[in-house]
């Protein structure tokens, strides 16, 4: 075993440490390529984010609409309600008569 630790040791101090390449600055930097790759990429990121706006605002303003759609039709039904009951001083539904005669029996003509 001493003897695999020798030769071990031996081929450990013959590998030659490797030295630092000198700094190439050309190297490290993205250059013409990397900017359009950049810029692509900013130029989806924006189209998805103008797409997401007009979406968000598309969907607020139905909501919007819905909600005055449903108070028009809430008021609507409120006032339906309010015509057909009969009133406090005795008065019926009017027009309830007319509505009831055959025609041509003299119901549907002005008085």
């Amino acid at each position: 075993m001493s003897a695999s630790l020798a030769l071990l040791g031996e081929l450990v101090l013959q590998v030659p440490t490797p030295t630092d390449p000198p700094f190439d600055p050309d190297d490290v930097t993205p250059g013409v390529v990397g900017f359009a790759a950049i810029f692509v990429l900013f130029l989806m990121v924006s189209a998805i984010a103008f797409d997401l706006i007009r979406r968000v605002r598309r969907v607020k303003y139905r909501e919007v609409v819905r909600e005055k759609l449903e108070r028009e039709v809430a008021e609507r039904d409120a006032n339906a309600a309010r015509d057909d009951e009969p009133s406090a001083d005795g008065g019926g539904v009017t027009g309830a008569r007319e509505a009831t005669d055959p025609p041509g029996s003299g119901g549907d003509q002005a008085r």
